[in-house]
């Protein structure tokens, strides 16, 4: 499962380039109409389609002709386990520090965000 910041700043990204080729290009290419963007996002899924049968095929093959030593070396299955788990606390504890961090200095500098009603 690829981390959530990767996902959000695709779809970010793929949002921009398509609203800018659709509405404010010209000065460096021109403006594609509607129809074109979804030929490309169609041709593009497509091929995503296949690459990902031809990844899975390769796969396939490899599990059938990769040693055995590879999958059932005791030292080598605790060391990918361990290298997957940090990877995971890493990831989950990114996510915990940025707003720890956050109420930290807003502690240290004394800012204290005060509401006012009625203006």
């Amino acid at each position: 499962m690829p981390a959530w910041q990767l996902l959000a700043s695709t779809i970010l990204g793929q949002l921009i380039v398509n609203v800018w080729i659709l509405c404010f290009a010209g000065a460096i290419v021109d403006r594609m109409l509607p129809g074109d963007v979804g030929m490309i996002w169609l041709y593009d899924v497509i091929w995503l389609l296949i690459l990902d049968v031809v990844k899975m095929t390769a796969e396939k093959i490899w599990d059938h002709f990769k040693p055995y030593e590879i999958e059932h070396n005791p030292a080598l299955v605790a060391q990918q386990q361990k290298k997957r788990n940090s990877l995971r606390m890493n990831n989950s504890l990114m996510v915990g520090n940025m707003a720890e961090h956050k109420r930290n200095s807003v502690r240290k500098s004394g800012r204290v965000s005060v509401r006012m009603e009625g203006k």
